[in-house]
């Protein structure tokens, strides 16, 4: 049987016409006493499914745990996609999925700086809306 390891998020397509509510089609490895594997869905770990040689190639590894950190969003963009996750891992679901980057990575400078000068855009426009709402202020005779 293929060598799945404790610690790593492992993806499975869900078929269609199998239940998805409350899951999210990530797993974690299960094994048990008797040496029998299982993968349980991480959405509230209610519900595994038993690996055998039918079905072990469904599962993919995505993501060991012990390789990334944790982030918030804006951190995660700062990151080249070969360096970041972003995995339902709880039961928050595929909506409030994780963001993950690995440890030994480190931000992209192209990309910093590329949300810096879309940030400076953005109060560029801001300030240009600012000024226009300002003119029409002085020009309207609603206010006193």
């Amino acid at each position: 049987m293929t060598n799945f390891k404790k610690g790593t998020l492992y993806q499975r397509t869900i078929p269609k016409g199998e239940k998805t509510w409350c899951r999210n089609g990530t797993y974690t490895l299960q094994e048990y006493d008797d040496g029998s594997l299982y993968m349980r869905d991480t959405y509230f770990g209610d519900y595994s499914i038993k690996v055998t040689e039918e079905n072990e190639k469904d599962f993919k590894p995505v993501m060991i745990f012990d390789d990334v950190l944790q982030v918030v969003f804006d951190n995660y963009n700062e990151y080249n996609e070969k360096d970041r996750f972003h995995y339902p891992t709880d039961s928050g679901g595929q909506q409030y999925a994780k963001y993950f980057v690995l440890k030994n990575a480190k931000p992209s400078r192209e990309k910093k700086k590329a949300m810096l000068l879309d940030k400076i855009e953005y109060y560029k426009r801001s300030i240009e809306f600012t000024e226009g709402e300002l003119f029409r202020l002085d020009k309207n005779e609603y206010y006193s």
